[in-house]
């Protein structure tokens, strides 16, 4: 399927409407005041010290993504008092005087990845998607701005639009490719306090897991999204204490079309209905579960899109590079 890949220009993708990038002398603060104020989980920092026409390794200098962030003070959260997380953070003097650029190494959003928007192909998206498990690839224009942000989403979307064109792939059941071996299966129980599920994503170093019943067996799930939710809705942040039902019944709530959705598949379950599944629901992982409910394996948009291409290190040119977050901790 690399040649097909090869084929697709990156301007088939749709555009992102708004690209938002927090400047590098932001405090932690500033910088998740602004990914709540624009409702999204991660944007580009910009070195303001690089000029205009700097290239883009120079220009930007990662990634901020507001789940780290959150993972980084799960520990010393308590919400009574604070009507709000940006309210816990205000009165932090760590939060108001450390800048984003130098708390930017243990976070869950990955390196900053690039593609150069004309040299570029669908297939240089897809290797680097897969090769470095980032959820997003952004595109460069000669100058070194960003035009657009294509995500693991919008490329697996473009999978299921084009379903006819990759049915020697699609045709494959789950027991007869490795999706999901590798991974470590990570469940939580109902009862457990949400804080502590958040805490468990943060711990390692995952962004979804299972929520299973009294018995172990697969009732929910509960992801970055919802930390997301959390943050932006009062009434849910006054649930993280308690537990997990009582959370998500506070999320249904505040969100109607939520229900904190655990996506099931077979292992007879084909790779075509796996990304329509996972297109239409717009959930980031797929459960692969046995005939009592059990979790077998954690499915990710990524392992998905790894099946699609093989490594081509030698397309690993000058059109896109990556940079990888500092060292420094949260």
């Amino acid at each position: 399927m690399n040649e097909f890949f090869a084929s697709v220009p990156l301007s088939v993708m749709p555009r992102a409407a708004n690209i938002v990038t927090v400047p590098s002398t932001a405090t932690l603060y500033e910088a998740a005041r602004t990914l709540v104020e624009k409702n999204i989980q991660s944007a580009p920092v910009r070195d303001v010290n690089a000029a205009d026409d700097a290239p883009w390794l120079e220009k930007y200098a990662g990634i901020v993504d507001l789940v780290g962030i959150v993972g980084g003070m799960l520990d010393c959260i308590d919400s009574q008092g604070h009507p709000t997380f940006l309210d816990i953070i205000s009165h932090r003097k760590d939060f108001n005087t450390r800048k984003v650029t130098e708390a930017m190494g243990t976070w869950q959003a990955g390196p900053f990845l690039a593609v150069d928007e004309e040299q570029s192909t669908l297939l240089d998206v897809l290797l680097l998607l897969t090769k470095h498990n980032a959820h997003r690839v952004m595109v460069i224009r000669t100058g070194g701005d960003i035009v657009n942000v294509i995500t693991q989403s919008a490329v697996l979307a473009y999978l299921n639009a084009n379903k006819s064109k990759l049915t020697d792939i699609g045709s494959k059941q789950v027991k007869d490719t490795p999706l999901g071996e590798a991974r470590e299966v990570y469940s939580v129980s109902i009862e457990a306090r949400a804080v502590d599920a958040f805490q468990l994503l943060h711990d390692k170093k995952v962004h979804g897991v299972g929520v299973v019943s009294k018995t172990g067996t697969l009732i929910a799930a509960v992801s970055a999204r919802d930390i997301h939710a959390m943050i932006a809705q009062p009434n849910l942040f006054q649930s993280l204490q308690q537990p997990l039902r009582v959370f998500f019944e506070a999320l249904r709530l505040s969100q109607p079309d939520v229900r904190a959705p655990a996506i099931r598949c077979g292992p007879h379950d084909t790779l075509d209905s796996l990304v329509q599944r996972l297109t239409v629901s717009h959930i980031h992982r797929i459960f692969l579960t046995d005939q009592n409910g059990m979790c077998i394996r954690v499915i990710s948009l990524g392992d998905i899109l790894a099946e699609y291409v093989k490594d081509d290190p030698s397309r690993f040119g000058r059109y896109f590079l990556h940079k990888e977050p500092s060292d420094a901790n949260l």
